[in-house]
């Protein structure tokens, strides 16, 4: 099971890429796939962390959408 407030970096969890207000609207599960996360994780690890530690607020939105 993927727990939603597993930590990518310091500063970015799964729940703030999957967050979708469209999904609870319409009542769509848009949880990743563990190969999705895996490769969240390494994004954050390697672009996302970086930029947001130099530019906080970095704002994600829709860093998911499910098919």
């Amino acid at each position: 099971m993927i727990n939603c407030n597993q930590a990518f970096s310091p500063h970015f969890t799964l729940a703030e890429f999957v967050a979708s207000e469209t999904a609870m609207r319409l009542v769509i599960v848009n949880m990743p796939t563990e190969i999705v996360v895996n490769r969240l994780r390494i994004l954050c690890d390697t672009a996302l962390e970086p930029e947001r530690v130099d530019l906080e607020p970095l704002h994600i939105n829709s860093g998911y959408r499910s098919p």
